[in-house]
C-alpha cells in the first residue's frame, strides 16, 4: 500500500514537472496570418487610392467638360434696332420702342416686324458660348405670342449693305420662314427667351454679330422698349461662356501642372507600397528557416 502511496506521488511529480509540448511555430503561424490578413487588406486599400489619384485628372476633366462647365456671364445691352410695317412703307429706327403685329384694321392685313443686331466680342481668354437668353420689356395692345427667326441673307449683317436708318417693309432682308423659339406674351413687363440652341443661334452664327427677327402671330400686337428708350428697359442678351480655352480631350488635363500632382502622388505611393512589400517578404523568407530549424 506504501508502495502505491509512493508510485502515485511520484507519477504526480514528474507529470507536474514535465515540460508542456512547444506552441513556438503555431504562435509564429498565427502572427504571420495575421501579419498576411493586415498586408492584404492594406495592399487593397492602398491600390484603390491609387488607381484614384491616376484617375483624378481624367475625371477632373470629364466634369469641367462635359457635366459642369466654368461659365461666364457677358451682358450685352447696346446694338441697333429697327421695325418695319406693311402699311407704311417708312423707316422707324429712331424711334423709342418697336411694333410687333399681326392683324387686320378693317380690309387691310397689317404685320410689322422687329429686327435686332448686337455686336458680340469673344472674351480675350478664350472659350464658348453655351447659352444665350434674350430680354425684353414690352407692352401688350393685344395679348398672344411672338417668334423669333433666324435671318436668312448674310449680307443683311454687312453694315455696307444695309443700314438700319432707311429699312422699310420692302427693303427688309428676308429670314428663315420657320421660327427657332416661340415665346406667350400675354401682360406687360419683361420677358426672357433663349435662343442659343438647334434650329436657333448657334457657335458658328455668334462671331461679331447678332441678329434676329420677331414676328407675332394673328391678333397679336406688342410694343417692345428700344435701345433708345429707358436705360432699365433696354434689350439685352446674356451670354453664358464656357470659361477658359476650348478642349474637347478631357486627357489634356494630365498636362495642367495642378492637376498632375495626384498622379505623382499616387506614383510615390505605389513605390512605398512596392518598397514595403519587398521588405516584408523578404523577413518572412529569413523567418521560415529559422522555423524548419528549430522543428
Amino acid at each position: 500500500m506504501t508502495d502505491e502511496r509512493e508510485w502515485i506521488k511520484m507519477s504526480s511529480v514528474e507529470s507536474a514537472c514535465r515540460i508542456p509540448p512547444s506552441i513556438g511555430p503555431r504562435t509564429l503561424s498565427l502572427r504571420r496570418l495575421k501579419l498576411d490578413l493586415i498586408s492584404k487588406r492594406v495592399q487593397i486599400a492602398a491600390s484603390a487610392v491609387i488607381v484614384f489619384l491616376f484617375l483624378t485628372p481624367l475625371l477632373l476633366g470629364i466634369y469641367f467638360i462635359y457635366i459642369n462647365p466654368p461659365r461666364g456671364i457677358v451682358e450685352l445691352d447696346s446694338g441697333e434696332d429697327t421695325f418695319v410695317s406693311s402699311s407704311y412703307e417708312q423707316e422707324y429706327s429712331n424711334e423709342h420702342f418697336l411694333r410687333v403685329s399681326n392683324y387686320s384694321q378693317g380690309s387691310e392685313e397689317i404685320s410689322e416686324v422687329g429686327f435686332f443686331e448686337f455686336f458680340y466680342i469673344p472674351p480675350p481668354g478664350g472659350g464658348s458660348l453655351v447659352d444665350v437668353l434674350f430680354s425684353f420689356h414690352c407692352g401688350v395692345v393685344s395679348m398672344g405670342e411672338i417668334e423669333l427667326h433666324i435671318i436668312d441673307a448674310d449680307d443683311f449683317w454687312d453694315p455696307f449693305a444695309t443700314d438700319f436708318d432707311n429699312l422699310t417693309y420692302s427693303s427688309m432682308p428676308p429670314y428663315e420662314p420657320v421660327p427657332f423659339t416661340s415665346l406667350p406674351v400675354n401682360s406687360n413687363g419683361s420677358y426672357s427667351v433663349r435662343i442659343f440652341g438647334p434650329g436657333g443661334l448657334t457657335q458658328e452664327l455668334l462671331y461679331g454679330i447678332i441678329g434676329f427677327a420677331i414676328t407675332a402671330k394673328q391678333d397679336t400686337r406688342i410694343v417692345l422698349d428700344s435701345f433708345d428708350g429707358p436705360v432699365e428697359n433696354r434689350p439685352k442678351l446674356t451670354m453664358f461662356v464656357r470659361a477658359g480655352m476650348i478642349v474637347q480631350n478631357p486627357f489634356v488635363y494630365y498636362l495642367h501642372p495642378l492637376f498632375i500632382m495626384p498622379v505623382l502622388t499616387g506614383i510615390v505611393l505605389m513605390l512605398i507600397v512596392i518598397r514595403r512589400s519587398t521588405r516584408q517578404s523578404r523577413q518572412e523568407d529569413s523567418i521560415e528557416p529559422k522555423n524548419t530549424k528549430a522543428l
